[in-house]
Order: structure tokens, then sequence, then C-alpha cells
């Protein structure tokens, strides 16, 4: 009976932990398959539990954005949590992320302004800060972007 009362009490342990321990990857995971709100909420959480965490925020950012119904609030709503996390931190995915809306929202050189930001705090050495600016300049629901800058950005993820 002890062994019986032990071996549930550590199944109960693993699979709360693993319930709770969904990670970044998981969420990207989300994105990838389009299923935007199950990735909100598992960047949500992560928020939740760690406003500074600005990995999770911009990916956050992007489940909001990413939708074909977002609307011109969602933009300005992500805009502000960017900047908001941008206080606490001066990360440079954060300025990629804000430049991404900033090309959606039509400001094509303030755009390439924070790219440019994110870039040199970065010295072109971030993969992810070049894959963020990569999506953004070449994301067919962004007429500004500029294919070219894209690809030379992305050149340099290589």
């Amino acid at each position: 009976m002890y062994r019986m009362t032990t071996g549930l009490a550590l199944m109960a342990v693993f699979f709360t932990n693993t319930a709770k321990s969904q990670t970044i990857e998981e969420g990207k995971k989300l994105l990838q398959y389009e299923r935007f709100q199950s990735a909100r909420g598992v960047f949500q959480k992560m928020v939740d539990a760690n406003p500074q965490q600005a990995e999770a925020v911009y990916y956050l950012g992007q489940a909001m954005i990413l939708p074909d119904e977002s609307t011109a609030k969602d933009l300005a709503d992500v805009k502000t949590m960017y900047q908001k996390a941008l206080q606490a931190t001066n990360n440079p995915l954060l300025i990629a992320g804000i430049g991404h809306i900033e090309l959606l929202q039509g400001n094509s050189a303030g755009a390439r302004s924070d790219f440019n930001d994110a870039l040199n705090l970065t010295e072109k050495k971030n993969l992810q800060v070049l894959n963020a600016i990569g999506f953004a300049n070449s994301n067919p629901d962004s007429k500004n972007g500029d294919a070219a800058f894209a690809i030379a950005i992305l050149e340099q993820a290589k």
C-alpha cells in the first residue's frame, strides 16, 4: 500500500511539473503551426511569472499581431507592451519587435531606425534578433518591408 501511495504521489508531482513547465520552444512551435491563441496562453503565463523575460514578451507580442484578424488596436497594445518591457531591460529583441510594429503601421523610417539600433546593440551577432528583423521585413502582411534588407540580414544569420 505504501508503494502505491508513493507511486501515485510521484506521478502527481511529475504531471504537475510537466503541465507548468511550458517553454519558449513550445510556444514557438505553436506559433509555427498558427495556433495563436494557444501560443498566446503559453507566453502570457511566462510573462505573468516573469515580466522581465524579454523573449517571452517578444513572442507574446508576435502571437498577438500575427493572426490575420489583428487590428490597429492590437498593434498599439503590443507596441505599448514592448515599450514597457524595454523600460525594465534594454533588450534588442524587443527593439526589433517595435520595428516590426512600426512597419505594420506604415512607418518604414522608424522601423529601419529601430532595426539598426537592435543590430548595433548586438553587433549584428544575435541570431534571434537577425531572424526577427528578417521576418519583419519579409512578412507578407507588412507592405512596407524591405525584401533586400531582409535578405541581407538573413544572410548574416547563416
